[in-house]
């Protein structure tokens, strides 16, 4: 491009082009935003629509409960993303750690602090797992996580004999509250600061 055509493309719309390609991305980025927050909007408004009790404290406090449950679990697969990859056994991986929890502290009646430090272990040695498969071994991401995945389900599985464990000391963690809000937002806020 020739500095006569340059000075025409600044004249015809007053700012050079990688400027003005600049703000056309800064535009689409904040386009995209914007598209959510009214689809959200859209949403909380059909919602508030079809119930008396949408907008009740309630209601709030289990959407708060669910929420966070399923962001502890996102914040881990967020960073995955970003770096390219991806972790379908996140889940599984949690369940399995779950069940090893529960049994090595006997449903919670047992000594906690060695449950946590093996589930804590196990979950770390399982990410190493994936990670090492993905990194050094060069298998696809989906494909490895995928399979441990399986592997993992299925270990919670027979560990429990398909049933439920209850850990009695851990109530307070999904059904407690502090200052009326669900023990379980307090831990996601506190994942959220050791994340970010």
């Amino acid at each position: 491009m020739s500095a006569m055509d340059r000075q025409a493309l600044t004249s015809s719309t007053g700012m050079p082009g990688a400027m003005k390609r600049q703000v056309r991305g800064a535009f689409r980025q904040v386009s995209t935003e914007a598209v959510l927050v009214v689809f959200l909007g859209l949403v909380v408004l059909f919602f508030a629509t079809q119930s008396e009790y949408f907008f009740a404290l309630d209601n709030a406090r289990n959407i708060l409960l669910a929420v966070s449950v399923l962001s502890v679990l996102a914040f881990p697969s967020t960073m995955l993303i970003i770096s390219g990859n991806f972790d379908l056994s996140v889940a599984s991986n949690a369940a399995f750690c779950g069940m090893l929890f529960a049994l090595v502290s006997d449903g919670g009646k047992g000594d906690l602090l060695p449950a946590i430090a093996v589930a804590i272990v196990a979950g770390v040695l399982i990410g190493a797992l994936n990670g090492f498969v993905v990194t050094v071994v060069r298998v696809n991401s989906l494909i490895t996580t995928l399979g441990t995945l399986a592997i993992f389900r299925g270990l919670a599985k027979i560990l429990s004999n398909g049933q439920t464990l209850r850990v009695s000391g851990f109530r307070f963690m999904g059904e407690g509250a502090w200052l009326g809000i669900p023990v379980a937002v307090y831990i996601l806020v506190g994942v959220a600061i050791l994340v970010g």
